[in-house]
């Protein structure tokens, strides 16, 4: 399932074990070198300075919780502190945030700027990202829809997609006096008789 990150303000971490809501998301960490979500930075509920993030391994599923979305998780026991996982530690003091990265194309053109992002709810690797256009596209196309497999570079402030643009092959010219080496079936052939 696709889910929309302009969503996480409303998710709730809901555990299984308490069949509660424990705690709500304050934003992802995203890893920009795998554009993947590897934890969450939580709020509210039973979280305290020694357990304030959910790695993305310990999400069983992201689900309705109490009419809301959210992570379903096993337990409590399954937040963790920043301090007890250095890879998350390391890119979180990045402060990596894809929303509001800039979006230019190869050349250099600017194209929008991230305002949303779509990830796959199983592995978390970001799929597609939405750029809003600069004010003079956005009559014909106020938003852009970008998928991973276009992006070249991730910056520190902005996104370079590839070159999309491709040769368009020539075609082949025949000298003039060259007839055509197929025969049209509904012509009449004149016979030698004739």
């Amino acid at each position: 399932m696709i889910a929309v990150a302009s969503k996480f303000s409303e998710y709730r971490v809901l555990s299984l074990h308490t069949g509660a809501p424990i705690a709500e998301i304050d934003r992802p960490i995203i890893d920009p070198k795998k554009f993947k979500i590897i934890a969450f930075v939580l709020k509210n509920g039973i979280v305290n300075s020694n357990n304030n993030i959910l790695r993305t391994e310990e999400v069983r599923e992201i689900g309705l919780v109490h009419d809301r979305m959210g992570l379903i998780i096993n337990s409590a026991d399954d937040l963790t502190n920043i301090d007890d996982v250095p890879k998350i530690q390391q890119t979180a003091n990045l402060g990596f945030k894809l929303i509001g990265h800039k979006v230019i194309s190869a050349h250099g053109k600017k194209l929008g700027v991230v305002s949303d992002y779509l990830f796959d709810s199983l592995s978390f690797i970001i799929q597609q990202i939405v750029a809003r256009r600069p004010l003079i596209y956005t009559f014909n196309n106020p938003e852009l829809l970008i998928s991973r497999t276009q992006i070249a570079e991730i910056d520190d402030d902005k996104i370079t997609l590839k070159d999309t643009a491709t040769e368009v092959p020539q075609p082949s010219v025949l000298p003039a006096n060259t007839a055509p080496d197929f025969i049209n079936p509904f012509r009449k052939v004149k016979s030698s008789s004739e």
